[in-house]
């Protein structure tokens, strides 16, 4: 800052591997392995909102570890693909709840501490996360196509760096939900000689809830919430044209995909129900 004269300066370099082993247990079915790092770099926090709060941060860094299987089943009639992951995260970057300075002591108020307004980023602890991913796609019969998906994330801080950003060991990362699925089945009907095919479809998705700050303040949570769609598609026989009829959020459910607080709390709705008439055409 040429007005106060501080500075705040970042420089690391850091190298990355990943590893993988993979096995085919049968014709149909193949096992992997893998381990891979990755890193998000450091810096100065670009928008502090005093100068007090000029601070270098170091680089997020992470090990991870992944096992899973890819499997075509039942003569192809049936996909299924699964994966469980454990994820170490050194390092850390976040925004704390209070700013600290040089001696990792919180900024007064006359030094930079502004309630609800820290414009910092800290690697403010070590964290772990685990959790499963589960894919399928059925075939059981000509026209006929059922999918489905779920996961689950379970993230959790195991150490902490500064006990006064008021994060404890054991807290979820703000914005990310637990267990999530979804579901789709549409069903090809021939309409017989060159008239082409019709093919509803239906799908419905479930999205976890989730805190939106550290402290999981009541009036920043988000509510998990389930949207339903249906699509009505036509293709003619030689796959040049198509027209499909689709409403989203079909039940027009009302869910806010964010919410964040300073002095007031911004929420960011999702969108209602919505019809759309695509007509496409191939050459």
């Amino acid at each position: 800052n040429p007005l106060t004269g501080f500075v705040g300066t970042y420089e690391e370099t850091i190298p990355d591997y990943r590893a993988v082993v993979s096995y085919k247990i049968t014709d149909d079915i193949m096992g992997y392995a893998q381990f891979s790092t990755g890193f998000k770099g450091g810096g100065v926090a670009p928008r502090p909102y005093v100068y007090q709060q000029i601070r270098p941060f170091g680089a997020e860094k992470v090990k991870a570890y992944e096992l899973g299987f890819k499997s075509e089943l039942f003569d192809r009639a049936m996909r299924l693909n699964g994966n469980v992951f454990y994820m170490h995260y050194s390092g850390y970057q976040g925004t704390p709840t209070t700013c600290l300075g040089p001696d990792d002591q919180p900024l007064p108020i006359d030094g930079g501490g502004i309630p609800g307004l820290c414009g910092q980023y800290l690697n403010i602890g070590d964290a772990r996360v685990r959790g499963f991913e589960l894919e399928a796609t059925i075939n059981p019969i000509d026209g006929l196509a059922i999918d489905g998906s779920m996961s689950l994330t379970d993230f959790e801080f195991t150490s902490i760096n500064y006990p006064t950003t008021q994060i404890i060991v054991g807290a979820n990362r703000p914005g990310i939900g637990e267990f999530k699925w979804s579901a789709g089945i549409q069903y090809e009907i021939p309409l017989g000689g060159n008239n082409g095919s019709l093919t509803p479809r239906f799908d419905v998705a479930y999205t976890p809830g989730y805190c939106g700050n550290f402290n999981c303040d009541p009036n920043v949570t988000v509510e998990s919430y389930t949207l339903a769609n249906v699509r009505l598609t036509y293709h003619s026989a030689d796959d040049d044209w198509s027209v499909s009829l689709e409403a989203t959020n079909l039940f027009d459910d009302f869910y806010y995909l964010n919410k964040f607080a300073t002095f007031y709390v911004n929420g960011q709705p999702g969108r209602p129900r919505e019809v759309a008439l695509t007509v496409r055409r191939n050459f």
